[in-house]
């Protein structure tokens, strides 16, 4: 390739052909957005098929849901044994 064809093909592909290299795409990102679309449809699928009534999909969520945040409550707060055994502690003077 001489200057003149060069200046002619002045684009990023020609560019890297001419010091013998080639551009490289990324098929992450839209193997991604595939596999998000994919859960999505799915999900959506398993709803319409599911031998449930609307109301009660619901309500079977909202208990679920509820469980969830007593089992989240339930572990983040100390328990009563850790709780007695600060108090314990704090009762105790320094002599």
């Amino acid at each position: 390739m001489v200057l003149s064809d060069l200046k002619n093909n002045l684009d990023k592909e020609n560019l890297l052909n001419t010091i013998g290299l080639q551009s490289y795409k990324s098929s992450l990102v839209p193997a991604i957005a595939f596999f998000g679309v994919g859960v999505l449809v799915g999900a959506g699928i398993g709803l319409l098929f599911a031998p449930q009534t609307g109301q009660e999909l619901r309500n079977d969520l909202m208990g679920r849901v509820d469980e969830l945040k007593k089992y989240a409550t339930d572990r983040s707060a100390p328990s009563s044994s850790a709780r007695s055994g600060v108090n314990a502690t704090a009762d105790i003077s320094p002599s």
